[in-house]
């Protein structure tokens, strides 16, 4: 708003007669303003140099992106169509409803249609049967309700199984014995019916089965009044406790199982990743200096976190993988600001879409395993609390953005056209730049190496380049010297005289007459005394 405007509110407020303090009051505030101006000027300057430098991002995630469809206020998953788990899995309830209403009435319509149709021979059926039989996969009768299957399902868990029961037991004895035992009753009913699914149930059906567990737990918590006396800590507690009992117990069935395409999903997408190595940092305008030492040290340590990811067993565990993955970049952020700071250059505040680009950069270079089976595995059996918020939620929904992002990347993604983006593709041409480093720790060390060398190859240069200096001014010198002794001789010649011998008072030799007449002893009498 301007002082005009402001003086014209004035006047309308106070009238003609207050024109004079309007006037004066205008006064006043334009010395306010002119003063704030003065104070503010370089910070203003240096805000609308950042603005106008930096470029719009063309990976821009707006952050409603990232909600849940419903607008429930919780986190959405590109797993999920983007809504939460909770809204996906009611919207996926009514249509098993609407579907399942549909298939009945079509068998109604198939089995008459059957009986009016000539039967087919018994030995075919016979051997359809024979042939479903066969193709039952040996793991999914570990489900199979006995002694057998449940000593299977007992191998197929982790080797510290005993040492897992007795620390979850130690921690339920820690809470109140009405607690410990309506715990125990529970968990134990849930693996039993676990076991007693059909053996041709899907993932999904397992994922139902563990979430609905998840919720009946919260709910029957929030409601029983024997675990009114626990804090929200203990609450948590005891939720993680319960997540990790149950996914050591079943880790090793419903991880990347095989009714289910996590695994042809894993191919695909390595080979996705693998395909695009050549995307450099540069192409995908990730603002970060990736030729400083310490920023390259925070990158391999982001790769490493998330290559990390398949080695955990826990959803929680996982989720703290993505999660450190995600501080190391923003490490990489602060120290490249920090590198241009020093060097005079423009900074930046790390936001969202300087993060996803270099996102999507860590993913490509590290290509980890079985990144799509843990993605899947977090999505169907972590506590919906983790997905739906906090920290952890946030960055696995980016990453499923990026991974989604990977996925349909083509030539308009990184503003190329489409004969470079095939050229790259096809291994014809080979991206420019120090990126190429990330490719593998024996060429990156090539590259560090190839470095040290050449600096060391100039400070060689350097020093040879003073040696011949040095040796140019001491020939000068020793010319110059050697000039200035012959001027001197030249001007103040030397005069050799000849060597003296030794004097020998006992020779006999003639006294030359040069020399004066010996002292005669004189005699002097009394009187003269």
């Amino acid at each position: 708003m301007s002082l005009h405007i402001v003086g014209g509110l004035l006047i309308k407020r106070f009238g003609k007669t207050g024109i004079r303090s309007v006037n004066l009051l205008r006064f006043r505030l334009a010395q306010e303003f002119l003063l704030c101006f003065i104070l503010t000027k370089n910070t203003f300057g240096k805000i609308i140099n950042k603005t106008m430098s930096k470029k719009p991002s063309r990976f821009h995630v707006d952050e409603s992106d990232l909600w849940c469809k419903n607008q429930c206020g919780f986190y959405g998953n590109t797993a999920w169509k983007g809504y939460c788990s909770v809204c996906y899995k009611s919207l996926t309830n009514r249509q098993q409803s609407s579907s399942h209403r549909v298939h009945q009435h079509a068998s109604v319509e198939k089995a008459v249609s059957q009986r009016q149709a000539t039967p087919e021979l018994s030995y075919s059926k016979f051997a359809d049967k024979r042939r479903q039989q066969s193709k039952t996969n040996p793991v999914k009768s570990l489900f199979k309700s006995t002694k057998k299957d449940k000593s299977e399902v007992d191998k197929t868990s982790s080797k510290g199984h005993h040492h897992l029961k007795s620390e979850f037991g130690a921690f339920l004895e820690s809470l109140s014995r009405p607690i410990y035992e309506d715990i125990s009753k529970r968990v134990q009913n849930f693996l039993s019916k676990f076991k007693l699914l059909p053996v041709n149930s899907t993932v999904e059906t397992w994922s139902d089965a563990v979430q609905d567990f998840y919720q009946i737990i919260t709910e029957h918590i929030n409601v029983d009044p024997i675990y009114q006396t626990l804090e929200e800590t203990a609450v948590e507690n005891l939720q993680d406790q319960l997540e990790m009992y149950l996914m050591n117990r079943l880790y090793n069935v419903v991880f990347c199982p095989p009714n289910s395409n996590d695994e042809q999903e894993d191919l695909s997408l390595q080979k996705r990743i693998r395909s695009l190595h050549w995307v450099t940092i540069q192409q995908l305008e990730a603002n970060v200096n990736d030729q400083d030492i310490g920023v390259r040290i925070a990158l391999d340590k982001s790769i490493a976190d998330i290559i990390e990811l398949d080695t955990k067993t826990l959803p929680k565990d996982k989720l703290a993988c993505i999660v450190e993955s995600s501080r190391k970049i923003f490490d990489a952020f602060r120290l490249s600001n920090e590198k241009s700071e020093v060097d005079g250059g423009p900074q930046s505040v790390a936001s969202a879409d300087d993060f996803l680009p270099l996102f999507i950069f860590i993913i490509l270079k590290a290509n980890p395993p079985r990144l799509k089976s843990n993605i899947n595995y977090i999505t169907r059996f972590a506590s919906p609390s983790r997905l739906n918020s906090g920290e952890g939620g946030y960055f696995f929904t980016n990453m499923c953005c990026v991974v989604d992002f990977i996925e349909k990347l083509n030539a308009e993604s990184l503003n190329l056209s489409e004969e470079e983006f095939d050229s790259y593709m096809s291994g014809r041409t080979t991206a420019e730049g120090v990126n190429t480093v990330y490719v593998c720790d024996g060429l990156r060390l090539i590259h560090e190496n190839n470095g040290m060398i050449r600096r060391l190859k100039e400070r060689q240069e350097k020093y040879a380049n003073s040696v011949l200096n040095l040796e140019h001014k001491l020939s000068e010198f020793r010319e110059q010297f050697d000039e200035q002794i012959n001027q001197l001789v030249l001007r103040a010649p030397l005069t050799l005289k000849p060597k003296r011998g030794k004097a020998d008072i006992d020779l006999d030799h003639d006294i030359p007459h040069s020399l004066p007449s010996p002292i005669l002893p004189q005699q002097i009498s009394n009187s003269q005394i």
